[in-house]
């Protein structure tokens, strides 16, 4: 992963085998760069290791964690919210891949009633800011270790993510694809965000760099016209789902376009006027799946991964 990333242009810190001190300090490190006059646009967390869950909160483990019972878990751990936290308020972008949704034998040494600790990670909802959280399961599952030298998520990950012309939304599809057809069915990827725009690590077509999100755009000083189409919303559907928006409010005849990559339904791409717009998100063979309200802002690309 460390080659890969330095591969789409991030300057990368490598941490191993670290105490709770050692990485706390490496998160640190990290925060302090991103507060630097020349921080960079985007900010990458990736962890690999072992994690667990009490009480619903999430913690990552250091290799000298010693817990005996659930007293002795924020002590000898580090907390996930605290990374995310950070990350929120700091990276222009932020995006965290935690490849460590497996079962940890210390979880079941935790007595009383918070047996959650012995399976996966809890879900963590992020709002506000530009981020996306990255889980290799789904909520309360065990991701495989897999037989190679990485797990299923890292392997699809390493697969995809250095993919050209590809918007980070439609990779973590793609890796969500892999995953389930590795594991034949039983790891599902789970991601919360809030992407304000549209992410290409590894450039968009005909341009190998890195791009990365743009800024906010500037509030307009007089609002359009009733019903006119100044803002794109896209929305990627999970193997082909079919996705219905509607505008709260708006009067709004939807003009809709389907980008394919064969067979395969990839995203959806609305011209919008700018509002609020409830999403819902059915499965390929119509069943609901989600629902989800967003506010489109003018002259913006915003977008929503259907779970």
């Amino acid at each position: 992963m460390q080659a890969k990333l330095i591969q789409l242009g991030f300057d990368v810190e490598l941490v191993l085998d670290q105490d709770r001190l050692d990485m706390a300090r490496a998160v640190q490190r990290f925060v302090r760069r991103l507060q630097a006059p020349e921080r960079a646009s985007i900010g990458l967390f990736y962890y690999a290791g072992h994690a667990l869950q009490v009480d619903a909160e999430n913690y990552l483990m250091p290799v000298d964690a010693k817990l005996l019972n659930e007293m002795d878990v924020k002590p000898e751990t580090l907390e996930l919210k605290w990374v995310v936290n950070v990350l929120q308020r700091n990276a222009k972008t932020g995006l965290i891949f935690l490849d460590a949704c497996r079962n940890n034998p210390l979880a079941d040494r935790l007595p009383g009633p918070s047996r959650s600790a012995e399976r996966g990670l809890s879900a963590l909802h992020v709002s506000g800011g530009d981020l996306m959280l990255a889980y290799a399961t789904t909520d309360g599952m065990i991701a495989d270790d897999g037989t190679g030298a990485h797990s299923p998520f890292t392997d699809a990950l390493l697969e995809h993510i250095a993919t050209p012309g590809v918007v980070l939304q439609l990779v973590m599809s793609r890796v969500t694809s892999s995953v389930l057809a590795h594991t034949k069915g039983r790891q599902r990827p789970w991601m919360s965000t809030s992407l304000q725009s549209e992410i290409y690590l590894a450039g968009t077509a005909g341009q190998p760099s890195v791009t990365v999100a743009a800024a906010p755009p500037r509030p307009m000083k007089s609002q359009p016209a009733f019903g006119e189409a100044n803002s794109t919303l896209m929305v990627y559907p999970f193997q082909g789902g079919r996705v219905t928006v509607e505008g709260r409010g708006i009067s709004w005849k939807p003009r809709e376009h389907v980008l394919a990559r064969g067979s395969t339904l990839e995203a959806w791409r609305y011209e919008l006027p700018a509002g609020a717009y409830r999403i819902t998100c059915r499965t390929d063979k119509g069943m609901f799946n989600a629902q989800k309200l967003l506010s489109t802002r003018a002259g913006q690309v915003d977008s929503y991964m259907c779970p």
